[in-house]
This record gives C-alpha cells, structure tokens and sequence, in this order.
C-alpha cells in the first residue's frame, strides 16, 4: 500500500482541533460540576466587619430661624393655588397657609420674596409650619423680675454660666443650641476687650414678649445681679440672635470687669460695637456705614448730647451713632485707656482731650475715612423712623390677637429687612403690617 505525504498543514490543522476538543470537554465538565453558576455572575460574599467606634457626641449649632408664626395660628386649609392680591407678602401668605416660606419659595421657584399682585402661587400641603414656642392652649409674656424660678423653671448648668428657659417654647427646642450661642459671645466679647470675667453669671431665654413695659425689647441684662435676658422666640435671624446675645451680654461682662458705667452712652456704645463685630460677616449694615449715611443725610446725633437709649427699635440711630463713637476710640486709642474712661468719663484725664474734642475727632475720621454709602441716605432714615413708628403702634395696646400675632411676624420681617438695607422690602411688609392691624 502507497503511504501518503504528510503535509505540515494537516499537521497543523489536526492539533487545533483536538486543542478546541480538549476545551470543550472542560467546560462541560465545569457545568455539570457547579450548574448554578451558568449565565449568572458570582455573588461576593461579605466581608466580616467589626462594629464602627461610636462617635464623638458634637454639640448642635443653632440653625436660621424660620420666619415667625402666630403662638397659636388659626390655619386655613391650604388650597391648590392662591392669586396674590395687591399688598401681600411672601411670609404674609406663608403664614395664612400654615406653610414655611421656604416651601413656598420651592414649590413655586422663587429666589427672594418678590411677588407681585394677580400671581398665582402653588400652596404646597404637608408642610404646615406650627412655631416651636406655641404652648397647647395661650401664652404669657415673659418677665424680666419677680418669680424668676416659677417663670423659667427649666435650667441646663455649664461650665461658666446657667441657661434658664421655660418648657414648651423656642429655647427648649434645642436648650444645648442656645448654649452654643452664648458661648460664641463670651468668647468673643473677652478676646475683643481683653477681660476675663470670673464667676458665674445667669441666662434667660424668653420664648415670649417680654412683659410691659418692656414687650419692645429683645433684651436686657441686670448687670449687678449677673443676670441676662434675651427674647428668643423664633423671630429675627441668626445674625440678629449673635448680635443681642453679645450685647446684652457686653454689659454685663464690662459692669463685671472694668466697674460701672458712668453713662449710658459708652455703656450702650461698647454693646453696640462688640455686638456688630460679633456678626462682622452678616448682611447687617454695619454701624460705621450706618453712621456715614446718617451722617451725609444731616441726621447724626451728636454722642455729647443726651441720648435716649429705649431699646433698639426705638432709638436704633442713637444706638448705632455711640457704637460707632467707641469703636473710633477703642481702634484709635486701644482697650486698656476705653477701661478706664468706662466708669469714670475722665475723657481729659484718660485722652487728654474732652468729650466734644472727640467727638469732632470721629466725626473729621467719619468724613474723610468714612465707607461709601451705597444707598441714598435719606433713604435709611426714613425706614428707620417707620420701623420704629410701627413698634409704637403693635406692642403699645398689644394684647395677643390673632391679627396682632400674624403684624408682629411682618413688623420683624421688616426690622430685619431693614437691619440688611432692603428698603424695599421695609415698605411691603410695613404695608401688610398695618393692613392686618386695620390701619
């Protein structure tokens, strides 16, 4: 028999076959063994973890308040939508609904509070708004002295001072925030003055108005028998909360430290001036702009003259225009000499110049180094006499009607609005404040 060649072809193609063969076989033998593996992906298994280390406790911080509400609102059922009518306000219609103006904004795309008359809003459900000082049934102003242990019964003790609060309102929402908020302001006040006030000192935190005479403040301190008290009700702002608390708190720390004032104007004025550094970096016009506007408008008062210092709302300029007057003294001539004018008024023994020759002194560096003014001056005196003429006509008869809660929440709308410079907004919620009061 005649063999035949062997070509190297052939030899090649006989080895890929039984290669693929080969491969073949594995692969069934593979599926037999594990047939719970074909055509899915292998399930890792989890690793075996030991438990996380429990984390360190971190003290809340005070967040924004959200925009005041009645103690006890009567909400309407929120509707699908609402027609803005001529005078209305963002927080105006947020408080009727019983919704948040934060939910407002979102539901309806608003950045800011401008709306404007025949709009058509979506009034969004689920988001109805109680404020945290409501009380199941009334509310009762806060006092400032008498039965102090009956009125703020609750107290949380730190390291250096005592936080009294009353249960059921805004401070005993989050007692360790307002901790947190007086801490930041002693902090301050001392690096600021360079003091240390030793011993204990008492905090009140009012959820309410303070009792008449005094429902227009937002605080006071009783410097002699360490106390002080502020209104946290749920109105203003952060900024606005820092900058009470350091002010209320100023007078009790300089009462404490560098002895006391011998006039109202530098006590109110070293408040003012520690107070606004406190909230620096806010929209808070700051006093030294404030003064230079006022200033330019020919309405400055002179700090020589006798001041009257009834709160904030009423006599801001006054607050404003000896705050400014400190600072100059106090970044001219250093801390050390303003304690020791403090409680004696010896500006000729401590300066070596009299009271009216530096008052000449800061108002020639108020004019030649003074910040531009970037609003028209008039502009500012006018919102501050209708804030303070609004103040007048809500807390002088106030007695808690429905009315009278939903103007005080458009009256501290637009004392903050005007706190940031926005005249604007000053006049839509004035216009809504007297209309819900009849006016």
């Amino acid at each position: 028999m005649k063999r035949q060649p062997i070509h190297a072809r052939d030899v090649a193609l006989g080895l890929i076959i039984g290669l693929g063969l080969g491969l073949l076989a594995l692969a069934l033998i593979l599926l037999l063994a594990r047939p719970w593996t074909w055509g899915q992906a292998a399930t890792p298994q989890p690793p075996t973890l030991s438990p996380p280390a429990p984390t360190p406790w971190v003290a809340p911080t005070n967040p924004p308040p959200t925009p005041w509400a009645s103690p006890s609102p009567t909400v309407e059922p929120p509707p699908t939508t609402y027609t803005v009518q001529e005078g209305d306000t963002l927080s105006g219609i947020a408080y009727r609904f019983g919704v948040t103006v934060e939910a407002l904004q979102a539901a309806n795309g608003i950045v800011g509070d401008l709306i404007y008359p025949d709009q058509v809003l979506v009034i969004p459900t689920g988001t109805a708004l109680l404020p945290p000082t409501a009380p199941a049934t009334g509310w009762s102003f806060s006092i400032l002295e008498g039965d102090l242990a009956a009125a703020y019964p609750s107290a949380l003790e730190t390291e250096r001072f005592t936080l009294h609060y009353t249960p059921g309102t805004s401070p005993a929402e989050d007692p360790q925030a307002v901790v947190e908020l007086v801490t930041g302001a002693v902090s301050y006040i001392e690096a600021t003055l360079n003091i240390r006030l030793d011993g204990r000192f008492d905090i009140y935190a009012a959820g309410h108005l303070f009792a008449p005479p005094d429902q227009a403040l937002r605080g006071r301190s009783f410097s002699a028998a360490r106390r002080t008290f502020f209104l946290h009700d749920g109105s203003g702002n952060l900024a606005d909360q820092q900058y009470i608390v350091a002010h209320e708190l100023t007078h009790l720390f300089t009462w404490n430290t560098f002895g006391r004032p011998s006039s109202a104007m530098l006590s109110e004025g070293v408040a003012v001036y520690v107070g606004a550094g406190r909230i620096a970096s806010s929209d808070h016009i700051p006093p030294r702009l404030f003064c230079a506007a006022y200033r330019r408008a020919g309405q400055l008062p002179l700090v020589s003259s006798n001041l009257r210092f009834e709160g904030h709302i009423r006599n801001l300029e006054n607050y404003y225009a000896a705050g400014c007057f400190v600072q100059y003294l106090i970044e001219t001539y250093g801390t050390e000499r303003f304690g020791q004018l403090y409680p004696t008024s010896d500006y000729d023994g401590v300066y070596g110049r009299t009271l009216a020759e530096l008052e000449q002194e800061w108002l020639n560096d108020l004019a030649t180094n003074g910040p531009p003014v970037p609003f028209e001056p008039g502009d500012l005196v006018e919102r501050v006499e209708a804030v303070a003429a609004a103040s007048d006509a809500l807390f002088d008869s106030f007695s808690g009607t429905s009315a009278e809660w939903a103007a005080y929440a458009e009256f501290d709308t637009a004392r903050i609005a005007l706190l940031e410079g926005r005249f604007g907004d000053v006049d839509a919620h004035l216009a809504a404040f007297y209309r819900l009061l009849g006016r």
